[in-house]
């Protein structure tokens, strides 16, 4: 948790969701714990519902982390439903299989799609992929668990008539219930470190303006491709471009003209260039 705090002001869009989904894990996990001691009202509907809020937190904290649209009205109409349904197979038409597919096959959802929005962003994926293939992998797992768990409550003779009963069962349906936020909200994490070391590269290597390489890269690629010239024998070419007339541009128009320039020049020379081509900015100096 506190690493994930950690990470709130970094910039990466869906950490806050993640942090908020871990918080309410643990509330809703609390009353799971507590739910002999609590009415049934907060073992039952409010526990579920806190749970459900949780799970739609981190699908809405992947979504935003894969620059997709979070649907957060939709999440909570499906959080809200499954509340209400919770309630009325406890209230009106009592059922603890019931109740458990409800809230089981909830999860499924949300573990199906966050393994979509995965897919739906493949494009996207850059090295390394294992925070991807790890967050893929328990996402099926938590599918599948619940699949099961919905499977073995229905099938099964002598299931739990209720999720409190002191049964191997039921450790280990809570035990895997409350790992599952954290594995999620880790996986999100790997995620967003990554996205933040590749920002601080980015930063670092490019030109903040215009987006072309900085003098510090131009001798990383210099030296790079001076030394691939020399390991295959074949020729390499620098070329070098002056911008003539560029200071009487900022002197007689101002700083913000001369970046407009550099910004079409750049923009210009890029939309010519290979993409094995690299090009390199040197600001002038005034």
């Amino acid at each position: 948790m506190l690493v994930l705090f950690s990470f709130r002001e970094n910039g990466v869009k869906g950490i806050r969701q993640v942090i908020l989904a871990s918080v309410l894990g643990m509330a809703g996990n609390i009353l799971y714990a507590y739910g002999r001691e609590l009415s049934p009202f907060f073992a039952y509907e409010l526990a579920n519902g806190v749970y459900a809020a949780a799970s739609a937190a981190v699908l809405a904290g992947y979504r935003q982390l894969f620059k997709r649209p979070a649907h957060v009205r939709t999440l909570a109409a499906t959080v809200a439903g499954l509340t209400a349904a919770i309630g009325y197979f406890h209230y009106v038409y009592n059922s603890f299989p019931a109740r458990t597919a409800v809230a089981s096959l909830y999860q499924v959802g949300i573990a199906v799609a966050i393994g979509y929005t995965l897919l739906q962003a493949r494009n996207e994926w850059r090295r390394p992929y294992y925070p991807k293939l790890f967050i893929l992998a328990m996402c099926s797992m938590i599918a599948v668990g619940h699949t099961f768990r919905v499977l073995h409550q229905f099938t099964v003779e002598n299931a739990p008539a209720s999720l409190l009963e002191p049964s191997g069962w039921n450790v280990l349906m809570l035990s895997a219930g409350a790992f599952a936020l954290p594995v999620l909200a880790f996986g999100a994490l790997l995620i967003a470190h990554r996205r933040i070391v590749l920002l601080a590269e980015y930063a670092a290597n490019h030109d903040y303006l215009t987006g072309a390489w900085s003098r510090p890269a131009f001798f990383d690629i210099g030296n790079r491709e001076m030394s691939r010239a020399s390991r295959t024998g074949k020729s390499m070419a620098l070329l070098l471009v002056d911008l003539d007339n560029f200071k009487p541009v900022n002197d007689t128009h101002g700083h913000a003209a001369g970046d407009r320039v550099l910004t079409e020049f750049v923009h210009e020379v890029l939309q010519e260039l290979r993409s094995i081509d690299s090009l390199c900015l040197r600001r002038p100096s005034s």
